[in-house]
């Protein structure tokens, strides 16, 4: 039985689930589709993704796949891996917000990937997503954690001085998004634990059996991460229509 609603079949189909988000700027380039661009990463080949290509390696050496039955495991491809700031409006979450806009962000999220090429809701501060920049975070693998019965994640921690006061800036930033939405009726956001997910558990009473596993598969993982870092010096706001597809808006290409 599968009762996580972003998952649609043990054969990694992903169920429609649409929303916005702000996710760390993963290094190198990005697939294009249409007039947005999809987050998709080289792991294996680009070398500032080092720790990613870690995280796949560590996923291929467990053999997750021989366990899709047994724990109804649906792994996330490394090519999608990121690291999200902080959630904004999407399916699971939209019930919270005030019945005046529940509405307005609903056609926003039944609309997308258009209706986020075309602006934002007015309802929606102006340039509250706005990335000031002049800021490097460097992040290492911390610890593997099955987080509410649902998604397995290799949590980050800072790698460095200048890293831990970057992170808190970036506490900050996310809180003041996160309180511009509380406004409009969401519940805030918990504290911020950067982490990439590795895969999700489609049914939560076999997900709590494979707790016992977390300590062997984190220590599958810390084996490849080692002391691998990934830096990220910008957010982006992006949309996404399901766990795989990830959209920003086309970055300008400088001209020389």
């Amino acid at each position: 039985m599968i009762d996580n609603p972003k998952i649609s079949s043990l054969e990694v189909r992903w169920q429609s689930f649409r929303g916005i988000t702000t996710l760390l700027r993963n290094p190198g380039q990005l697939r294009s589709v249409g007039d947005l661009d999809q987050v998709w990463s080289d792991i294996y080949r680009d070398p500032e993704l080092a720790l990613y290509a870690a995280f796949g390696r560590a996923v291929e050496h467990l053999r997750w796949k021989e366990l899709v039955f047994q724990y109804s495991i649906c792994v996330v491809p490394p090519e999608q891996y990121h690291v999200t700031l902080g959630d904004g409006i999407h399916a699971g979450n939209l019930n919270q917000f005030r019945e005046d806009v529940r509405l307005i962000f609903q056609r926003f999220l039944d609309e997308l990937p258009g209706s986020f090429t075309a602006g934002l809701p007015s309802e929606i501060p102006t340039g509250l997503f706005e990335d000031t920049g002049n800021w490097r975070l460097r992040l290492r693998f911390r610890d593997l954690l099955l987080w509410n019965n649902e998604l397995l994640v290799a949590r980050l921690e800072p790698a460095d001085e200048e890293s831990h006061r970057t992170y808190e800036y970036l506490v900050g930033k996310r809180q003041r998004i996160d309180e511009a939405l509380v406004k409009l009726g969401k519940e805030p956001l918990h504290r911020w634990q950067p982490h990439v997910t590795l895969a999700y558990l489609a049914n939560r009473q076999l997900a709590a059996e494979a707790q016992a596993c977390v300590p062997n598969w984190e220590d599958a993982v810390r084996k490849e991460a080692g002391d691998q870092v990934i830096e990220f010096a910008a957010f982006d706001l992006s949309c996404f229509l399901d766990m795989e597809r990830f959209l920003v808006a086309r970055r300008e290409v400088p001209t020389s």
